[in-house]
């Protein structure tokens, strides 16, 4: 059993070594990208306010809970 959790340490470091060290990313980020994440940002707000809308009925009978009942 000792000698598969020393493999299995290993293992695993050898992986985050892998993953953790910095390397260049050669990327380019253009105007279509920031309208592209602009329009995700929008379809995300617009989609919530939709949401509470449908949903407003159930949210205000359950803020405003007729006492006399």
């Amino acid at each position: 059993m000792n000698k598969f959790k020393k493999i299995f340490q290993i293992t695993i470091m050898s992986f985050l070594l892998i993953f953790l060290i910095p390397r260049p990313a050669y990327a380019y980020i253009g105007p279509g990208s920031i309208t592209f994440i602009f329009q995700i940002l929008a379809g995300f707000l617009v989609g919530g306010v939709a949401m509470l809308i449908m949903s407003w009925k159930k949210i205000r009978n359950r803020l405003f809970k007729n006492k006399s009942k």
